[in-house]
């Protein structure tokens, strides 16, 4: 008789709105590393399943159904409207055949961002490890979500040896925890594992106050996770387990790190196996773009605001992988997993290996659309970009940041604003359109160079398909954080800023944040300078997204609601009105509000159907005047078609 293989279950937990639609890779790279070793890894989405729990009729409805005993505040409003809009129309966030919508629907992925904003957490270690976290609104709402997973559905019928928790993302440090309770009380001797740059980059008194407050927690890997995962069910195949002995690993017997396991050869990226993306979570996305691996660290590496550049430390900080390896790997999706979009999954494209990989496609005539993130380097002519588009590539996402060459040098990035302007230039000569990120309060920027910026850019709008606006965060992980004075910066403490933009801290956490004080702008003139950069944004989304769809025509004098992004909510009180594309309420009286729900049913109507709508409630000679305020009024809110 044969005994068991050992089996790992890998889980990447809530919440990371961001990466709905898509299949964060580090579960699939890890089993990939499992599976060919001989052992079993399982992989589980509670990011996703947070995505199907938010969105289901039952809970959409009780959401819509409590607002109308209750006075709604303008805070409460999108909430209970994003609901409403889901329930009219679940085809704004699902996919033909019940599937997750695009990535790139970011209409989808802002309605049930909205939905799970109350479970967005940001608290600082302590508070997520002490049990009143646990008896938390927050944390009894998830722990609820848990309790009906799948996750805990295999728990019960095929217990796994060890539990791995991927936490890539700050606001996913608390549920991770209160999941690895949860394993815990449901399997005592599963051991649980949690990885991830939010661990990797969290101070050390922290981590060693995690291992000593959730003892549920029996593991910790920091940095690169295929050696010391291989070494850890190694351990447990010995009929041991000792983690303080990995290299890279911490545990409440060591909380102090050795010497990170990552520099082993046969972990190097060039020799990693295939990443192996689970086709039950696979065929659930309408739309998956893979992430391939085509390097570790940043062959930059300078920038003094970046934390990820801190886990790549020492003289191995940029490992890149063989571009025949990647394009192998990119065909075997193909082929094998019949997905042809593609991530590169890298902190920056070098332009040598875009332009080899671009070759390569061609050479080898394997068509595919592929991404990735590149910084601005002179490298990027407009001809290689050329060949990256006709090789599949359909954008580059590039953190162009600033457009003030004095605050780019401050923080260490490899561009000025006369690079920043060519390979704007590079792009549109060559077609090829870019996602922006850009973050206007760079250290001691001020308001005259912010606003000179965003003029400049105004000038490309047709080369931007995406901006993506991120307030500065000082964070204690970064070059910034060691030294703050050097960059203009008079830090405070560790912890909330309360003048902080929501969703403060998608890629940090609160034990991570600097609050700090710039004299580069006053408050005024920063808020200012934002809106701004976010009008941009929404500007840019909106060509883009009228160049993708252009509307149909429509039926002359036909009466339409302006959008089918307008809600209708009732309250206790009010009937309300919630223009979801503009965020705009309005209040309005009920024969106005019935009406808008009486067009938005039947997607419009004429002006004699409404009249005759209007007639079963009012006398024949009413009804022209009633209708003509009633459109006079919705005229006046812009909720109609001119």
């Amino acid at each position: 008789m044969t005994a068991s293989r050992q089996r790992w279950l890998l889980a990447f937990p809530p919440l990371v709105s961001t990466n709905w639609g898509s299949y964060y890779p580090s579960t699939a790279a890890l089993a990939a590393v499992l599976a060919s070793r001989g052992w079993v890894a399982d992989q589980v989405d509670l990011n996703a399943e947070l995505f199907d729990y938010l969105t289901a009729p039952e809970r959409l409805s009780a959401a819509t159904g409590a607002a109308t005993r209750c006075t709604l505040s303008l805070a409460q409003l999108p909430a209970v409207a994003a609901a409403s809009l889901i329930l009219d129309d679940p085809g704004l966030v699902r996919a033909p055949g019940g599937r997750y919508p695009s990535a790139e629907d970011q209409l989808a992925l802002d309605l049930v961002a909205e939905l799970a904003r109350a479970l967005h957490v940001d608290e600082l270690v302590a508070q997520l490890c002490s049990p009143a976290f646990g008896d938390s609104d927050v944390g009894r709402a998830y722990t609820a979500f848990f309790s009906q997973s799948t996750l805990v559905e295999r728990l019960r019928h095929e217990p796994p040896d060890v539990v791995g928790i991927s936490v890539p993302m700050g606001p996913q440090l608390g549920p991770a925890l209160l999941l690895a309770r949860l394993v815990k009380e449901l399997r005592p001797a599963t051991r649980v594992v949690l990885g991830g740059a939010t661990l990797t980059l969290m101070a050390l008194p922290d981590l060693a106050a995690l291992l000593r407050l959730v003892p549920a927690v029996d593991a910790v890997v920091r940095h690169e996770g295929e050696a010391p995962a291989v070494a850890l069910a190694a351990q447990l195949d010995a009929g041991e387990w000792r983690p303080e002995a990995v290299p890279g690993v911490v545990s409440r017997q060591r909380p102090l790190p050795s010497l990170s396991a990552g520099r082993d050869k046969a972990f190097a990226p060039a020799a990693l196996p295939f990443a192996g993306y689970d086709a039950t979570l696979l065929a659930r996305l309408s739309a998956p773009r893979l992430g391939i691996l085509q390097a570790r660290g940043c062959y930059w590496g300078e920038c003094a605001y970046c934390d990820f550049v801190e886990l790549y430390r020492g003289p191995g900080k940029y490992k890149g992988r063989p571009v025949p390896r990647v394009v192998d790997e990119v065909r075997h999706a193909v082929e094998r997993l019949k997905v042809d979009r593609f991530w590169l999954v890298t902190e920056a494209l070098p332009p040598a290996h875009a332009g080899r990989f671009a070759d390569a496609l061609l050479a080898g005539g394997l068509r595919c659309d592929w991404r990735s993130f590149v910084m601005v380097d002179a490298g990027f002519t407009s001809e290689l970009l050329a060949r990256c588009k006709e090789s599949g590539c359909t954008g580059l996402t590039v953190g162009l940041e600033s457009m003030a060459t004095r605050v780019l040098q401050l923080v260490g990035k490899k561009a000025s604003r006369e690079d920043n302007l060519r390979f704007l230039e590079a792009c549109r000569a060559a077609g090829l359109r870019v996602d922006l990120n850009l973050i206007p309060n760079l250290p001691t920027t001020t308001y005259a160079e912010a606003l000179r910026g965003l003029q400049e850019l105004e000038g490309f709008i047709d080369v931007v398909r995406e901006v993506a606006v991120f307030p500065f965060e000082a964070t204690a992980s970064s070059r910034i954080g060691r030294t703050p004075g050097r960059y203009g910066l008079s830090v405070s403490h560790v912890g909330r800023d309360p003048g902080a933009r929501y969703p403060a801290g998608q890629a940090q956490y609160l034990a991570n944040r600097l609050v700090y004080t710039d004299a580069g702008m006053t408050p005024a003139q920063l808020e200012d300078v934002f809106q701004r950069y976010e009008d941009f944004a929404r500007r840019v989304r909106a060509r883009a997204a009228s160049a993708a769809a252009p509307m149909a025509p429509t039926e002359g004098r036909r009466i339409r609601l302006r959008s089918p992004r307008i809600a209708l909510v009732r309250d206790a009180e009010r009937f309300w009105v919630y223009d979801w594309d503009v965020d705009r309420a309005f209040t309005a009286g009920r024969e106005l509000w019935e009406f808008l729900h009486w067009l938005k049913a039947r997607s419009g109507a004429s002006a004699g159907d409404s009249a005759n709508y209007l007639s079963r409630s009012s006398p024949a000679p009413e009804v022209p005047r009633r209708l003509q305020a009633l459109l006079r009024s919705a005229s006046e809110m812009r909720l109609l078609h001119a």
